[in-house]
């Protein structure tokens, strides 16, 4: 028993929770429709300003789960952010 049968044990458990696929579809459909409203939004504004606001997705994710979770981020990890955000 190595640390590859640990993994695919834990990812079976994972699957065998009750809510699992329930959550998975809405996060499969919320993950859609960013893509789909992503493109909408090239025919509505410049494609530089839609990239901008793609990139500070990761600043909104830490920023949401402090709010809703009250998950604190590292210092390192907030560091790491913005040159991912500046490219």
């Amino acid at each position: 028993d190595g640390p590859k049968d640990e993994q695919s044990h834990s990812v079976r458990e994972l699957v065998r929770k009750p809510g699992f696929w329930k959550h998975m579809l809405i996060l499969g459909a919320l993950r859609g429709s960013t893509v789909m409203l992503g493109l909408v939004s090239l025919s509505y504004v410049a494609v530089s300003f839609t990239e901008t606001i793609k990139a500070s997705a990761p600043l909104a994710t830490v920023l949401f789960a402090r709010l809703i979770l009250g998950e604190r981020t590292s210092t390192t990890v907030l560091l790491t952010l913005f040159p991912v955000m500046v490219g």
